[in-house]
């Protein structure tokens, strides 16, 4: 069995572009040695952590109904107070865009979550996104079957078996 661990695509990238350098050293550069170190991490079976700074996990409500889950830090825009909220997507999914600022004038509620309980609905929310993409993957096979199939195709009785007709049965007249 394989152990599988999270790391950010970035930092692969980023040490993969450096690492075929003759003399390559991890600590070179303060973005290449933070790439390295988090991938080190990520090998000894650390998780990842958050992006530096004095914030905490949270979810986070703004006017205009708008509801975030994610690592928050106190941050100035234009000279007044906001809010930056690195999303689970940028935390542990590596994309760097992944996150979003908002003043604190429009700041509705916040309650502290866990790390861990913002990391497993991240999970969560993978492990749909996989099982709907595998769903639309196989209905896309049936409708295409069916497409492909007309109505002079032979059809076989489900329930040649002998008993009573099945329901969906085209023989004897049952719908599918």
């Amino acid at each position: 069995m394989t152990d599988l661990t999270t790391v950010r695509t970035a930092d692969l990238h980023l040490i993969m572009s450096v690492a075929g350098a003759k003399n390559w050293n991890p600590e070179g550069s303060p973005d290449i040695a933070q790439a390295w170190s988090r991938l080190t991490e990520a090998k000894d079976g650390l998780e990842p952590g958050p992006v530096p700074g004095d914030g905490q996990f949270m979810i986070i409500a703004f006017m205009g109904h708008t509801e975030l889950t994610g690592y928050v830090t106190d941050i100035t825009i234009g000279g007044e107070p906001g809010f930056r909220i690195d999303l689970p997507e940028k935390l542990w999914g590596g994309n760097e865009l992944a996150w979003e600022e908002y003043s604190a004038k429009v700041l509705f509620s916040r309650r502290p979550v866990t790390q861990e309980s913002v990391r497993a609905a991240w999970d969560e929310t993978l492990r749909r996104a996989e099982e709907r993409r595998a769903w639309q993957e196989e209905a896309a096979q049936y409708r295409q079957a069916a497409i492909t199939s007309g109505p002079d195709d032979e059809v076989t009785c489900i329930c040649d078996d002998g008993d009573d007709p099945e329901p969906g049965c085209p023989e004897h007249g049952h719908p599918f």
